[in-house]
Parts: C-alpha cells; structure tokens; sequence
C-alpha cells in the first residue's frame, strides 16, 4: 500500500503504450493511498477503476475532463464530489463502500447516466420553509436532494444502504424521463407514489423499507420487469 508514483503508473502502461493511449486504467484492490498528479498526462484515459484502495481524495482527477467511467468503491472517501466537478464527460460513477455525505460537485456532471452510491452516508432532506431551524447537517441534506432531483439524464439510481432519513422520494423524480432502475433499498421510505408518473422504468428495489398497504402506485409501471419489496 501508499502512494501511487509515477514510475508505478507507468509500469502499468503495455510494452507498446503511452501515457497519450492509454484509455483503461486499473488499479483496484492494491492499497493506493494517493493518486499521482501526474495522471494529467494521461490524456487518452476513458475508464478508470481504483476500487478497493485507500483513496482519501479524488483531487487527481479533476485535470482528467475526458474521463466517461469511474469506480472508486471500497476507498476512504469523505466529504464532497466537487473534484469530480470538471468530468462533464462522465457517464458512469461507482461511489459505493465509502463515507461520502454531500453530492456537491456531481450536478456539473451532466452525461451522467448511472450513479452507484451504496452505503454512504448520504442524507436528502426536502427544501425547508422559511423560518425552519438549520443546521449544517440538515443544510447539507437540503442541498442533495436537489442535485438528486437535477440528474435529469441519469438512467440508473442506487442509494441503497445510506441514512438518506426522507420518508418519500423527491417529487422531482418524474421529471427524470431516462431512468430506468431504481435501487432505494435499505431506506425509510413510506410510499412510492412518486414512482407512479415513471412508466418507463424498467427495475425497481425497495427492499428493507417501511412500506404498507397496496402497490397501486406502481400500477402505471408497466415496463416493470423486476420489483424487490
């Protein structure tokens, strides 16, 4: 384990390549600490898969504007997504295994088409009336869910295992026309009824919740192919 040098990173490079070629870059499950910022010279890279270190930061990154994927699961992530900020490009991130709390940051990824966010410790929090009682925590939760509701592109969604501490899902959700699963589970939801305006999605777990009653809200759904209640 420790920091990934330079030298380390070129050693990774084929008998044949360049840090100008090189689209695929894996480096899971070797302890790193930190990235070199050297990566910037890696200007080819497309997919980037560091899970399973010890990654503390993502600042590295931030030089790599081109990058579409990134799995950092399973790292030492804390804080914020604002280094990720300049990845307008990104349509793939795996944040999972972390203790990520705020999504400032990944409203500017516009392509995004899936983000995986499992057991984090991320909160949503509905937009609190005036005169409301705030506290940097609930500033916080206030904040992600309206970048949620803004990841209009986004076609899949897991939030499963985080204390998100909302008892309904955004309203804003049936704005998202490209979604098409849905990972909630491990939650406190109470209804899905925001669920009913997506008739386009295709998988829904809600698994390890607090629901009751009836599925009439997933009645619309009717592309549905998989459920798990």
């Amino acid at each position: 384990g420790g920091p990934l040098t330079l030298e380390a990173l070129l050693f990774l490079l084929p008998m044949d390549g360049s840090p100008e070629t090189l689209k695929t870059l894996q480096i899971q499950d070797l302890g790193v600490t930190d990235l070199p910022k050297q990566i910037r010279l890696f200007k080819a890279l497309r997919k980037i898969d560091a899970s399973g270190n010890q990654l503390a930061t993502l600042d590295p990154l931030s030089c790599l504007t081109q990058v579409t994927q990134v799995n950092v699961a399973r790292n030492a992530l804390k804080g914020n997504l604002l280094s990720l900020a300049p990845l307008t490009q990104l349509t793939v991130l795996n944040i999972s295994s972390n203790r990520v709390t705020s999504l400032r940051g990944l409203d500017a990824c516009e392509s995004l088409k899936a983000f995986i966010a499992t057991d984090n410790q991320i909160r949503l929090r509905f937009p609190l009336g005036e005169g409301a009682a705030c506290t940097p925590s609930i500033l916080e939760g206030v904040e992600n869910y309206k970048i949620i509701a803004s990841l209009r592109g986004v076609e899949t969604i897991v939030l499963s295992r985080n204390p998100l501490g909302v008892t309904d899902l955004p309203r804003q959700i049936r704005l998202f026309k490209a979604l098409r699963k849905i990972d909630a589970s491990g939650n406190q939801l109470a209804t899905l009824d925001p669920l009913s305006c997506l008739t386009q999605v295709t998988q829904v777990n809600v698994a390890r919740n607090v629901l009751r009653g009836n599925l009439l809200s997933l009645a619309p759904m009717t592309q549905l192919t998989v459920l798990n209640i």
